[in-house]
């Protein structure tokens, strides 16, 4: 048989194939989605169709897992910090900061501070005031009588 010339019958042999993928590698990053073939033990990402090898898929969801959980644990964070959140009592809270600020102080005569009346700007210890509460209608309108009017009457 001569160089130049090829038989009539040319045999095809496709026994044993390598594939060799277009795109192999998987650049979906943290968007990829899988798409597990049990009876082939193949990954695939479903966004862009290459194959990916099974063990850089699990690297990948345990590590989105671990992101995931970081955010969910911040996200109940704040939603217990709303949760825990009463607009009454901020001015509890403000109070609360205050006297353990002057309670410092207390070493030191003479370096603590004390809240003072709105009305006559005296001094008093909170203590003062735990068994002195008013309710009801008229209450209310005397002090905000007494807060519009600028009433120094104690």
């Amino acid at each position: 048989m001569n160089k130049d010339t090829l038989p009539n019958n040319i045999i095809k042999f496709d026994a044993i194939r390598v594939e060799k993928s277009k795109n192999n590698i998987c650049n979906c990053s943290n968007n990829a989605e899988y798409v597990i073939d049990p009876y082939a033990y193949t990954v695939h990402c479903r966004i862009c169709g290459a194959k990916v090898e099974p063990f850089r898929a699990l690297l990948n969801i345990t590590q989105k897992t671990s992101k995931f959980n970081k955010q969910l644990n911040i996200m109940l964070e704040q939603r217990q910090e709303i949760v825990d959140y009463k607009p009454h009592r901020v001015v509890i809270k403000q109070l609360e900061k205050l006297y353990n600020k002057s309670s410092i102080g207390k070493a030191n005569l003479g370096t603590k501070y004390y809240p003072c009346c709105p009305s006559c700007k005296e001094p008093f210890e909170l203590e003062e005031i735990t068994d002195n509460w008013k309710g009801g209608i008229n209450t209310q309108q005397k002090l905000y009588t007494r807060q519009n009017k600028g009433d120094t009457q104690c």
